[in-house]
């Protein structure tokens, strides 16, 4: 059997020269980033490609796409991710979340895509997650 490497959907210059840059972000360190571009640019595609690529030993990688998650609705769906019992209350979730988060192996790689439609009060509650611990790097990237 022949080992072929499969083309890239993008072969053009600014699409590998983003790939490599958020490729060499997101194993720096957690990282926000905003991808930018108009329809049918291949924004998509290029956070598919970066996640592909990842070495998924090191990284958990979570899609979302074309949903509009209240907080609550975001940490039941990474408390039903992590296989985490759903506390009483929100908090509690949370708290429970944030050390989950904070023990494991692999950092997490939120990918959210068509997030403008995303309410402002989720946007806050991702970044609350992330930063929970003020005295480290954000738990993961977004």
């Amino acid at each position: 059997m022949k080992n072929t490497a499969v083309p890239e959907p993008f072969p053009y210059q600014d699409f590998q020269q983003a790939l490599a840059t958020l490729k060499v972000a997101l194993v720096r360190a957690p990282a926000y980033a905003l991808v930018l571009g108009e329809s049918g640019s291949g924004k998509t595609t290029l956070l598919r490609t970066v996640a592909a690529q990842l070495d998924h030993r090191r990284f958990h990688i979570l899609y979302l796409s074309h949903g509009q998650p209240s907080p609550a609705g975001l940490v039941r769906l990474l408390a039903e991710t992590f296989h985490l019992p759903l506390r009483r209350t929100r908090a509690e979730t949370s708290r429970l979340l944030v050390q989950t988060l904070r023990n494991l192996p692999t950092r997490l790689l939120l990918s959210i895509d068509e997030a403008q439609p995303l309410p402002d009060d989720t946007l806050h509650e991702i970044r609350l997650l992330a930063e929970a611990d003020l005295e480290a790097a954000p738990l993961f990237s977004v």
